[in-house]
């Protein structure tokens, strides 16, 4: 009747039992406690009322020596360490906890302390006397489990009925599957899965809008936390940019934060960079708000910026000129190619190379980023102008040729 009517949510069969216990004393006082009604009146009109005090009074001693003769049962207020219920318990909790309402010991012949993970029995303590994994001290049960526990997973915890006594012998029920259960929160912190740009990613493109990204990787959603900071340093420690989050320079899409660098940074091309992140500047949407560790080292997320200049010519020259022919030697500024067309100087300048090809030669430079060509098939006598654009290895070619 008790489990139907009271046993459930926070009522678990451990208080069944209890009550159970409770109830099968007072139904048994029922019977003596309806005698008193009916003799009581008797013994005051044989004007015996001495005879019914020291009835009375012996029946207190009785009771009083009967509550200390009674089996040991969980404390009234927080007799189970972690409690029961608890979703949120640290994977750190090294010991077991049990309080009772009056002084225990270990039964003579023991019994034993269950551990189950999920629906897996992992590990069962000897509950006895020199026990190296439990200890009693006054009303106060320990348990050193060794165990390492596992985030988001319920532990059911067991003690069986023939394992702590009292010193008139009088044995702890036990505590049966169900009764003692809790889940080991979430304690772990954001962990970078993926850097853009990626760490030591070469020729990044940091135009004006230039956005650092970091993928998280969280079993929950990850938050940024405001006035949190972002640094962006050269190689020699150089402060390029401060960035204090907020929601006007970060953005989070899913569990990936974009961080908006100052339009105002100036970044040098062909040079290398690296980024810190403040401890905490993120922390995932668990109850515990677990933060991310930060970087703040010059060799976890580094960048090199791309050559965003164009190449220009460095020298020009025609040699070895003939009746037929000449040489054409050209040095630009950086390694990559030389675009060259020869035509009669009367005709229309050409179109650049980048838009049209047509009539244009490419030759790649050498190791001095230096060109030298044979130019052959002119006419003695005549007129010719030579136009030349550079263009580097990324591409970016002089706007007007030489």
């Amino acid at each position: 009747v008790i489990t139907l009517l009271f046993q459930r949510g926070q009522f678990t069969s451990q208080d069944t039992l209890n009550t159970y216990n409770a109830l099968f004393f007072y139904a048994i006082s029922l019977f003596f406690y309806s005698g008193v009604k009916i003799f009581a009146p008797v013994f005051y009109a044989m004007r015996k009322s001495f005879t019914l005090l020291f009835s009375t009074l012996m029946l207190i001693c009785a009771f009083g020596i009967s509550s200390f003769a009674a089996a040991p049962q969980l404390a009234g207020t927080d007799p189970l360490l972690p409690a029961h219920g608890n979703n949120n318990v640290k994977p750190t909790t090294t010991e077991f906890v049990v309080t009772f309402n009056q002084d225990v010991k270990f039964t003579a012949t023991g019994g034993t302390f269950t551990i189950t993970k999920g629906s897996t029995l992992v590990k069962t303590i000897t509950l006895a006397a020199g026990s190296t994994n439990a200890s009693i001290s006054g009303k106060v049960l320990t348990v050193t489990h060794g165990l390492t526990l596992t985030e988001g997973v319920e532990y059911t915890l067991g003690i069986t009925s023939n394992a702590i006594e009292n010193a008139a012998g009088e044995k702890f029920a036990g505590i049966a599957a169900g009764a003692w259960s809790f889940t080991v929160g979430d304690y772990t912190g954001p962990v970078v899965n993926t850097l853009d740009p990626e760490n030591g990613e070469p020729n990044v493109d940091v135009s004006p809008d230039f956005t650092l990204e970091v993928e998280f990787e969280d079993a929950n959603g990850v938050v940024p936390v405001n006035g949190k900071k972002v640094w962006v340093y050269k190689a020699d420690g150089t402060i390029i940019d401060i960035v204090s989050i907020s929601g006007d320079n970060t953005s989070m899409t899913g569990k990936t934060a974009s961080i908006q660098i100052d339009g105002d940074a100036y970044f040098d091309e062909l040079t290398s960079y690296y980024v810190n992140i403040e401890p905490g500047a993120f922390v995932d949407d668990s109850p515990n708000a677990n933060e991310f560790a930060g970087i703040m080292d010059k060799t976890t997320w580094t960048f090199s910026t791309m050559d965003y200049s164009a190449a220009y010519v460095v020298s020009k020259s025609i040699t070895n000129i003939t009746g037929e022919g000449a040489t054409l030697n050209v040095t630009i500024n950086e390694p990559g190619k030389v675009w060259y067309v020869v035509q009669e100087a009367s005709a229309a300048d050409p179109t650049h190379p980048g838009i049209n090809d047509t009539g244009w030669t490419a030759v790649e430079t050498d190791d001095e980023n230096s060109v030298s060509v044979a130019i052959s098939g002119l006419n003695d006598g005549t007129k010719y102008t030579v136009y030349i654009v550079a263009e580097n290895e990324e591409g970016d070619t002089q706007s007007v040729p030489d």
